[in-house]
């Protein structure tokens, strides 16, 4: 998986790639934003460490990013705010810090928009999410959803749209 790793930022062609569960060890690589046709992008569990790449900000397709799990630091990129696409965003259980950027992820009722933020050390609020999801129905087949951190993440929505994880942060990394 390693040399996979390291030559990404040449496969011009490639919409998805997925490393999950490797001990990568790694920074995630700038190049990545390279790749202009990705789509969906996941390093779930590979002790990765370093700051999210703004170059990721850039690809306009990318409908799903994890990078969970792991040992980010820093904020999240605020050119995340230009991923019109993004409809799973799962950066949980990192050591990332600051606000959550407003516009991150993009609601849209019946088909499923999942972020999760929690296990981390951000501060701020994300009622800029409420007004997007105060319409949407509970209890439905693709039903958005928020996780954070509370009380350092304020959330006044719907209590099924904002889930406080809390508990989960105690599990090790």
């Amino acid at each position: 998986a390693s040399d996979v790793y390291k030559r990404q930022g040449n496969l011009s062609q490639l919409t998805s790639l997925t490393l999950n569960d490797n001990p990568l060890k790694a920074k995630i690589p700038e190049s990545l934003g390279n790749l202009a046709l990705l789509e969906g992008l996941s390093f779930r569990n590979c002790q990765l460490i370093g700051t999210i790449p703004s170059s990721l900000g850039t690809l306009s397709n990318l409908g799903g990013l994890d990078v969970s799990n792991n040992k980010l630091t820093g904020p999240i990129p605020t050119t995340f705010a230009q991923l019109t696409n993004l409809r799973a965003f799962y950066v949980d259980r990192n050591k990332l810090t600051g606000v959550i950027p407003a516009g991150i992820g993009t609601f849209v009722p019946f088909q499923g928009t999942y972020l999760s933020f929690s296990c981390n050390a951000f501060t701020g609020s994300v009622e800029a999410y409420c007004d997007e999801v105060k319409d949407i129905p509970s209890g439905i087949d693709g039903f958005s959803y928020l996780t954070i951190d509370c009380p350092e993440v304020s959330c006044s929505c719907n209590p099924t749209l904002c889930q406080c994880e809390e508990y989960a942060c105690n599990i090790a990394l």
